[in-house]
């Protein structure tokens, strides 16, 4: 097996060679007449702009090839060429994430092909070389005829020539007549990856080194092919990472620790992100931050609670290395104070992501191992470092909402612990002190009146002296978001003190807020009035039940709309639409959550309380709100606010109860699936005037109309009233029925009714583009069965008091009754639709009718004999002739009145 490697080794390294060989002569003859054509060219007098311009181009390219062969080394970009491939990095990035990843890597302009055509040969070299490194280490295994600890000094003594051989070539190029740093490269690959063999070798199987040898080996190997990559190209930069950060879980050492291998991955990361900027790759980056933050991860599981401090380091520095390095410089010296938008501030990017890895890693741990002191040590370091670097850089304007979560991450923590305690002071009889105004003044709630006092001042003193936006709503958004969350998440014993302490330091604020106003100008005004409402809504929703929150909300978008208009300042749409999305997802999913199903507001249910508050202020923002586009919004939330009060009160008021979609009763479902229908209308009268967002809405209104054709799959077809016996009511007309099939038939002729389509949305068909034309012809069947069922049950209920089982039978004047009624129909049909010229209705009437005529003849005369049946036949011939009269007539004067 070993003699047919070795053969196999030697035709590779033969025929890379000879192939070699032929490339490096044509590259010569090319280089050869290069050189000869740059002689005769100087030897011409210049003529011409063009002739001079050429020349000069060709004088400047064969200067840069002998000042390349003069150079001992090959280097890499810097200066002025580094920061503009540096800022050109992310453009091309987000140009080249259109195209999918394998065509893009297989595409001729790749890099990867590019390098493949060019350096091919060079490359099949270096993994021959590399393959026969590792041959020589299975080598030194299996065979006998030297010693062990010869045979892995010649190995790593073949590693070593490579690497030298390497650099030996590159400092004589010339001579050579090497142009390609690949080819040092390919060797020096070769060499890096024989030695990681050999010392694995030596480790692993014969035991010569001890683990802290070999982990130091094994490093300094790998940051020395890091280091090579500045030399010879970023291919060695990433056997360098890879090897270095694979050396903890291929050595095992008596000395492992936390604080060792995050010391020793650190370092590796460093160097990765060094050599990234170095050689202008994102790639290593990328790889740098994979290897650090999984080897964090996995740290975890090995920690403890008293390695705080080593991660809030860890965590530090992971946040200076992958954001701060790139947008403020190795020394922290770069700056930029504009305004950057929203879109700018959340966009994926370097800064982002490793923020985001580095506060999930913090957290994680604080999930695990927190305490106490953990937390307020967590807060007081992400503090510094979420609120600080926006004082250098703009960029980082977004970093105090991340703040902002951890911080309801910390009360939510620390709640937890009080609760405890608490339950841990009653068993021991000392629960005395924890209702105890000092307790107010402790632990969470000491916590929140810290954080807001000092992450409110900051942010207010950041929005004076910057003027950025993002500041001014983290003035309201800090002390809000924390009072609210930790007094929703008080124990109930403690919530009456809480609220003493947390009413008087918001009304508090509230004062300092309406003095702020008066001295202040245009967008500081709007934002401490905003700020003082917010703080008194709280109060008001503290005092009352958590349903008013909704409210509350909705207040504070009225409030806004009409401060902006009052001070003549227009903030961001995006603010309405975040408070908006809370507001209707709280309003939509509150009444079927099991906290609220029986809540009330003096005496009365509270969303018949709520939904009207919450629709006037949202009226209220409609009419003052300057945002045109904003505009559209709120009309598409009132219409909602509608759709979704028709459906939950008059539920409730009926059942006493909201409807379960997995265990509603008949009459549940019937109001469940009456509330879909009118939701689905909605959300298609919102997608046709949304300027964006529009496939959303209506993929919505499609799921709610499959939701509603799902329960009537169960109370109009498997559980039809008709077969089986429902508590439809005791009336023929005003019933469920009127609810189950009527209104929903209604609903949906409303939203495909042209006329009203034209008089509300003035198109004729403006929903033509919403609703294809298969789901028009379904959903308009799927109304007129409804309307048929509806009738028939009418009639059916006004002969069998109210019972329309067909159990029991019908009666001939029943019989006559239907024929009579859908007759009266199909002829008012057919006239309507010759008068208004509507086709489909026509031929709808006709058939009706043909289905009339022919239950009369086949059902309803079955019975008659002798003059009763010639009186039926001539009286039911003579109203067809009659109808067929007045329609010719009808369709005649048409005809005469349009010739």
């Amino acid at each position: 097996m070993l003699l047919l490697l070795g053969v196999l080794f030697a035709l590779l390294v033969c025929i890379g060679a000879l192939l070699s060989y032929s490339q490096q002569s044509q590259i010569t003859a090319l280089s050869n007449d290069i050189k000869a054509l740059k002689k005769q060219l100087a030897t011409q007098d210049s003529s011409g702009l063009k002739h001079s311009n050429s020349q000069a181009h060709i004088d400047n390219a064969g200067d840069k090839h002998s000042s390349e062969n003069k150079h001992p080394s090959f280097e890499q970009p810097n200066g002025s060429e580094q920061q503009v491939a540096l800022d050109t990095e992310d453009v091309e990035s987000e140009k080249s994430s259109r195209v999918p990843l394998l065509q893009r890597f297989l595409s001729d302009e790749s890099s990867l092909m590019t390098s493949i055509k060019r350096h091919g040969l060079l490359w099949l070299g270096g993994v021959v070389l590399a393959v026969g490194g590792v041959f020589l280490a299975v080598y030194s295994v299996e065979a006998g005829l030297l010693s062990a600890e010869i045979r892995v000094l010649i190995g790593a003594a073949f590693g070593i020539a490579l690497v030298a051989g390497a650099e030996y070539l590159a400092r004589h190029r010339e001579k050579f007549s090497i142009y390609s740093p690949t080819i040092c490269a390919a060797l020096a690959s070769g060499g890096v990856i024989t030695c990681y063999a050999i010392i694995l070798v030596a480790y692993d199987f014969y035991q010569f080194i001890a683990p802290v040898v070999a982990f130091l080996l094994m490093a300094v190997v790998a940051f020395g092919a890091i280091s090579l990559a500045l030399r010879y190209g970023p291919l060695l930069a990433s056997i360098g990472i890879v090897g270095a950060y694979a050396i903890p879980a291929l050595i095992k050492t008596d000395a492992n620790s936390i604080v060792t291998l995050l010391v020793f991955i650190s370092l590796v990361s460093l160097s990765g992100v060094w050599i990234s900027q170095k050689v202008s790759q994102m790639w290593l980056w990328r790889l740098s931050v994979l290897g650090h933050f999984a080897w964090a991860f996995m740290s975890l599981t090995q920690s403890d609670k008293a390695d705080i401090l080593i991660w809030l380091g860890f965590t530090v520095f992971s946040v200076y290395l992958f954001c701060f390095t790139h947008t403020l410089g190795w020394s922290l010296r770069d700056k930029l104070n504009e305004t950057l938008s929203l879109k700018e501030l959340i966009k994926p990017s370097r800064e982002m992501v490793g923020v985001l890895l580095s506060f999930i890693l913090m957290h994680t741990y604080l999930v695990f191992y927190a305490e106490d002191m953990h937390i307020w040590l967590s807060a007081a370091v992400l503090g510094a470092l979420l609120l600080l670097p926006s004082y250098r850089h703009s960029i980082f304007d977004s970093w105090p909402f991340l703040l902002l979560v951890a911080a309801v991450g910390h009360v939510v923590m620390l709640e937890d612990m009080f609760i405890i305690e608490a339950i841990t002071g009653r068993a021991s009889g000392n629960a005395g002190r924890i209702t105890d105004i000092n307790t107010v003044f402790s632990g969470v709630y000491l916590y929140v009146q810290i954080a807001a006092l000092a992450i409110t001042s900051y942010v207010a003193l950041m929005a004076h002296k910057t003027q950025r936006p993002a500041f001014w709503i983290y003035i309201v958004a800090f002390p809000i978001t924390l009072f609210g969350v930790s007094y929703a998440l008080t124990a109930t014993f403690a919530q009456q003190l809480v609220y003493s302490v947390w009413a008087f330091e918001l009304a508090l604020l509230a004062i300092l807020s309406t003095w702020v106003v008066i001295k202040s100008q245009k967008f500081a005004q709007l934002t401490y009035a905003v700020l003082a409402n917010a703080c008194l809504t709280l109060c008001l929703t503290m005092l009352l039940d958590a349903a008013v929150l909704s409210f509350a909300l909705a207040l504070q978008v009225a409030s806004i709309s009409v401060l902006s208009l009052r001070y003549k300042v227009s903030l961001p749409d995006w603010l309405y639409k975040v408070l908006l999305a809370i507001v209707m997802v709280r309003i939509t999913v509150a009444p079927w959550l099991a906290d609220y199903a029986y809540e009330s507001i003096l005496g009365v249910h509270w969303t018949a309380v709520i939904y009207p508050f919450i629709f006037l202020s949202l009226l209220i923002a409609r009419k003052y709100n300057p945002s045109d586009s904003l505009k559209i919004w709120l009309e598409g939330a009132l219409l909602h606010l509608i759709a979704l009060f028709i459906t939950t009160e008059p539920g409730y008021y009926l059942t006493r109860n909201y409807p379960s979609v997995f265990s509603a009763t008949y009459q549940e479902s019937v109001l469940l699936a009456l509330g879909w229908v009118a939701l689905s209308g909605a959300y298609y009268y919102r997608a046709y005037i949304a300027s964006t967002m529009t496939v959303l809405y209506r993929n919505a209104a499609l799921v709610l109309l499959i939701g509603a054709g799902i329960i009537h799959t169960d109370i109009s077809i498997k559980h039809n009233p008709f077969i089986y016996a429902q508590p439809t009511g005791d009336g023929a007309v005003f019933n469920w029925l009127l609810l189950q099939w009527l209104l929903p038939a209604a609903l949906i002729g409303c939203i495909l009714s042209s006329v009203l389509q034209r008089r509300v949305l003035g198109s004729l068909n403006a929903l033509s583009s919403l609703i294809s034309q298969q789901l028009h012809i379904g959903l308009g069947a799927i109304a007129g069965g409804f309307a048929f069922l509806y009738v028939n049950s009418v009639i059916r209920g006004a002969f069998h008091q109210a019972s329309i089982i067909l159990d029991t039978g019908f009666t001939q004047p029943e019989l006559y009754t239907y024929s009579i009624c859908w007759l009266v129909i199909a002829t008012t049909t057919i006239f309507i639709g010759q008068i208004k010229q509507r086709v489909l209705a026509v031929k709808l009437g006709f058939g009706l009718l043909a289905v009339v005529i022919l239950k009369a003849f086949v059902i309803d005369m079955a019975n008659l004999e002798g003059l009763y049946r010639a009186l039926s036949f001539i009286g039911l011939g003579l109203s067809l002739v009659g109808i067929s009269w007045l329609f010719q007539k009808l369709r005649g004067d048409a005809e005469l009145s349009g010739a």
